[in-house]
């Protein structure tokens, strides 16, 4: 019978995060459960001083402490959700 169990995350995707060991910030857009329990979230970072969009970084989630919580997305209409597809892979 498959495991029937509800992971609990620690952050809710659209939180600003910190990894502790880097330093790096940014807002969890992403996340990852491994076969092993493994959790982890791709950050991205703000726009840098050129106008672009830095690549996302990979965190496990022991690493981060949250520095702002993620805004209410029930607030969000339904109509402004545009989902779309893979946009980044998790690390291998």
């Amino acid at each position: 019978m498959p495991d029937q169990r509800l992971v609990e995350f620690k952050f809710e995707l659209g939180s600003v995060l910190k990894d502790t060991v880097t330093e790096f910030e940014g807002t969890a857009v992403t996340r990852v459960e491994y076969l092993n329990g493994c959790i982890a979230y791709s950050l991205k970072g703000k726009v840098d001083k050129d106008g672009k969009v830095p690549e996302g970084e990979w965190v496990d989630e022991d690493q981060l402490v949250m520095i702002t919580m993620a805004p209410d997305l029930e607030a969000v209409p339904d109509t402004a959700r545009t989902g779309g597809g893979v946009r980044e892979r998790p690390p291998e």
